[in-house]
């Protein structure tokens, strides 16, 4: 951000007032979490400490595709080309900055791939504008929309919780290899935030 004419927004009060709503919304994350001994650190420090199940770059790609939808794919894509090279304001350039910088981060962190789910909307958005000045006729744009509601609708069921784990586990879908046994009992037990207090994150994988 520095290195761009958005460089400027630092001097405005709105970006500080935001700030500090964004403060206010995450406070009480944050006395959860200091409460419970701060589980995000551990978690993070795990990640970090490389025990996670790393991705590929393959898989790592797919999951990002799978999370918004394979028909979708194009469209973020395209939203993160206009958004790069030919943004509709100079302002919204800080999205394709944002995702460039923290896509190889997050990979190379051994962080999850959901992290960057956030940012797609932005991207969808600027793919829309895309596809609205490349297609002329009104029913190939609801074609388009239509194509990457049903592809959600598809894909949806594998990137939300919808389904029981029991169920989720006999599906054929994988984003990775199958971890070895031995690796299994290597790796930390992944343990949910509502069951922190009885779960460390020290724990180690069972023979089950």
């Amino acid at each position: 951000m520095l290195l761009t004419p958005l460089r400027r927004s630092l001097l405005r009060a709105w970006l500080y007032v935001g700030a500090l709503v964004a403060l206010v919304l995450f406070a009480p994350s944050a006395y959860w979490q200091a409460v419970h001994g701060w589980p995000f650190v551990a978690i993070m420090r795990v990640d970090l400490g490389g025990e996670s199940l790393a991705l590929t770059p393959l898989a790592f790609i797919r999951q990002q595709v799978a999370f918004v939808g394979p028909l979708a794919a194009p469209i973020w894509i395209a939203g993160l080309w206009r958004l790069s090279v030919r943004p509709p304001l100079p302002a919204v350039r800080v999205f394709p900055i944002a995702y460039a910088v923290m896509a190889p981060t997050v990979f190379a962190m051994h962080g999850k791939a959901y992290y960057l789910t956030s940012i797609y909307p932005m991207l969808l958005a600027g793919g829309a504008l895309t596809v609205d000045g490349w297609v002329a006729v009104a029913g190939y744009r609801w074609a388009a929309v239509g194509a990457v509601a049903v592809g959600g609708v598809l894909t949806a069921s594998l990137v939300l919780p919808i389904l029981p784990p029991a169920t989720m586990q006999r599906t054929p879908a994988r984003s990775e290899r199958r971890p070895s046994r031995q690796r299994l009992r290597r790796a930390p037990r992944v343990c949910c935030l509502s069951t922190w207090p009885t779960c460390s994150a020290g724990a180690r994988w069972r023979n089950t």
